[in-house]
């Protein structure tokens, strides 16, 4: 099982609030999307979270493909869509 670190020093402007990046031991790398939208407190708004998802990019965070490779539900982690994805974490 390959294992996955978070990578900090990739911009990740063009990437949606909540989307975290990782680079693998066996050369492949993600992107971790998690949708953190909350209502205002005290609010009456609904908010529907997306599901979370992980795209695999290239080593820049640049997405080859639009295709989502991973889905869980909204809500899920970062660390809990690596691991199950099945990846470690370092």
């Amino acid at each position: 099982m390959a294992t996955a670190t978070e990578v900090t020093d990739v911009n990740l402007a063009h990437w949606a609030p909540g989307t975290r990046f990782y680079s693998t031991d066996d050369g492949r790398h993600f992107v971790v999307c998690v949708d953190e939208t909350e209502a205002p407190p005290g609010s009456k708004l609904r908010i529907i979270k997306q599901p979370t998802v992980i795209l695999y990019t290239d080593e820049n965070a640049v997405a080859t493909d639009l295709e989502v490779d991973f889905t869980f539900d909204p809500g899920t982690g970062h660390e809990d869509a690596v691991l199950a994805a099945g990846f470690d974490i370092n």
